[in-house]
């Protein structure tokens, strides 16, 4: 079992796909997937070394959930596992770490 922590950025990814949820589809919806998320972050905390390596993120030690349309993407040093973002599943990953929170 690995210990999970946040990156600011990562909580800020959720925060910002609950609200445009909340905007373009309704609150059940949002609540919904943020706790689809959140029970994949579970699942990350039992199993860490489950998550698919990234092969878009120009870094050897990422790992990635697929949650429905999302990606939430991580770290494992072997002992803890941080949430590093939370993107659209489609998109590239290279930009997405680049850009500001």
């Amino acid at each position: 079992m690995a210990r999970v922590t946040w990156t600011d950025r990562a909580n800020s990814d959720l925060r910002r796909v609950v609200t445009r949820l909340r905007r373009v589809a309704s609150p059940a919806t949002a609540r919904k997937w943020a706790a689809r998320i959140r029970a994949a972050v579970g699942r990350i905390e039992s199993t860490p070394e489950l998550g698919a390596p990234v092969e878009d993120g120009g870094n050897d030690g990422l790992r990635e959930w697929i949650v429905g349309p999302f990606r939430v993407i991580y770290v494992f040093d072997g002992t803890t596992s941080e949430i590093q973002v939370i993107v659209r599943a489609e998109r590239n990953l290279g930009p997405a770490l680049d850009d500001d929170a």
